[in-house]
């Protein structure tokens, strides 16, 4: 919401003195980068679960290997 609302502030008055260019460039690379830690950090979360994911899927692997050993036994 944030980057939005700064877009459109930046956008909406291209031409006001008080946002010169230097200002406008300031804004953008702080957008650029909250944009790529929000990405890095999906990434993150994102093989996070699917380490999480196939540790379940191990440990369901193991449990069922184990019961059915015990049933043949």
């Amino acid at each position: 919401m944030l980057t939005l609302s700064l877009i459109c502030f930046t956008d909406a008055r291209p031409r006001e003195r008080y946002l010169d260019n230097a200002l406008r460039e300031q804004i953008l690379d702080y957008l650029l980068e909250a944009k790529r830690e929000e990405l890095l950090h999906n990434k993150e979360r994102h093989l996070e679960d699917q380490i999480e994911r196939r540790q379940e899927n191990q440990f369901e692997r193991r449990r069922e290997n184990q019961f059915e050993s015990d049933e043949d036994n």
